[in-house]
């Protein structure tokens, strides 16, 4: 059975009797969206077919509720955007086996703490990617500027802008591993970013295989049913194979961090290529720094393990959680 196969049957097994808190959460993330857009939509059908350059240069009450429900449909997004670092903790733990629950969408609107880090991480993930799509879909843009009269030019321009688009929601990405990282451990944002940067190099191109060889499932979507079952589903198959990616980012991290000086390397084994560690970083991801011991911290795993050594330099490990030691030579 192939990587990917293995990856989705994890995730059917995982949403088994958890269908219908899944499509609950999915709802309620949905509403993000479909909230601003139906704003939008009321905004537009207020000024009817009156141009909206011409509508701004008026003080009619249709010009103030035109701007006023833009400008909501904005402000809801933005301020709703949590929401949705609450779906992906509901998915880190489906994935992680640990018991999910509805509630878990709503996490970092429980106090204004973690309010405020969820707003500005997925604001800055927002500018992310605006930016991104911006940058992809120029060339576009400029075709437009040469003559929106000419019927080839227009297309051309539709052309490269679809290709820009689709560009940009693969560079997407990338930005996957810092928000799982930041919503289902709590990382603060800047670790988050931080590591999230280090493992997406070279582990993109897996989440986007999956993509690609999801397809057929995305040309489903058109029809309701089918939308209610896919989005969860390969939701979750893109967080199961994170989970796999990070998991063996930290192993290869402790590997690399344990290895006493003397000791001979192992011949490397084909794996995506890993950025050098900062040791300065002032940060707890990927590892976290106390005196006499050093803690790694996988965001897949419910308890830290801490490595210690005796007074033979016998190296063991302290599971945190248990407070049991097991030696390990």
């Amino acid at each position: 059975m192939s990587a990917e196969k293995m990856i989705k049957s994890e995730a059917k097994r995982a949403l088994s009797g958890n269908w219908p808190a899944a499509v609950t959460a999915l709802f309620v993330s949905a509403m993000v969206p479909v909230l601003s857009i139906l704003m939008i939509a009321a905004s537009y059908s207020v000024i009817g077919d009156e141009e909206v350059g011409e509508l701004l240069g008026t003080n009619s009450v249709e010009t103030y509720v035109f701007v006023g429900l833009n400008v909501a449909a904005v402000a809801a997004l933005l301020l709703l955007l949590p929401i949705w670092c609450g779906m992906t903790r509901f998915l880190g733990k489906l994935a992680a086996g640990e018991e999910a629950d509805v509630v878990d969408v709503f996490y970092f609107l429980e106090n204004s703490g973690r309010y405020k880090k969820a707003a500005a991480f997925m604001a800055g993930l927002a500018m992310k990617c605006v930016g991104t799509l911006i940058v992809c879909t120029l060339p576009a843009l400029l075709f437009l500027m040469i003559d929106s009269n000419d019927d080839i030019i227009v297309m051309l321009a539709i052309i490269l802008a679809a290709v820009g688009a689709i560009i940009a929601l693969l560079w997407m990405h990338r930005f996957a591993f810092s928000t799982v990282l930041f919503s289902y451990k709590d990382y603060d944002p800047a670790s988050a970013k931080k590591t999230g940067k280090t493992i997406a190099k070279g582990n993109t191109k897996k989440l986007i295989k999956i993509t690609f060889k999801s397809i057929p499932w995305y040309l489903s979507l058109f029809l309701v049913v089918p939308f209610i079952y896919v989005i969860p589903y390969l939701g979750l198959s893109y967080t199961v194979s994170m989970k796999y990616i990070i998991n063996d980012y930290f192993d290869r991290l402790n590997n690399t961090q344990t290895m006493p000086a003397n000791a001979q390397q192992p011949q490397p084994v084909p794996a995506a290529p890993m950025s050098p560690i900062d040791e300065n970083q002032n940060t707890r991801n990927p590892f976290e720094s106390v005196p006499d011991e050093k803690i790694w911290v996988n965001p897949m795993m419910s308890a830290p393990v801490s490595l210690d050594k005796t007074e033979d330099g016998e190296i063991f490990q302290v599971d945190k959680s248990a407070g049991a030691e097991t030696s390990e030579p």
